[in-house]
């Protein structure tokens, strides 16, 4: 939902009074204001934490298929 806020205009979470993204003290236009609406959903729904597969795998112990390496770059 776009709020204006202090005399600024923000993208604001209708669940929660949190503010998702601000845009500015001039109204941002319609499409600007769909395309950040789709990138939030994005994120909500995609279960996306900041961090890749990959690494998370890693942190966890399991085997990711990358060699190793010591602290001055040679293969252990």
């Amino acid at each position: 939902m776009l709020k204006k806020i202090k005399g600024r205009w923000a993208l604001v979470s209708k669940s929660n009074p949190k503010i998702l993204k601000w845009f500015g003290r001039f109204k941002p236009s319609k499409k600007t204001v769909l395309k950040e609406e789709r990138r939030v959903q994005f994120f909500k729904h995609s279960g996306w934490k900041g961090e890749s597969k990959r690494h998370s795998k890693a942190s966890r112990g399991i085997e990711t298929g990358r060699k190793s390496f010591g602290a001055r770059g040679l293969p252990r």
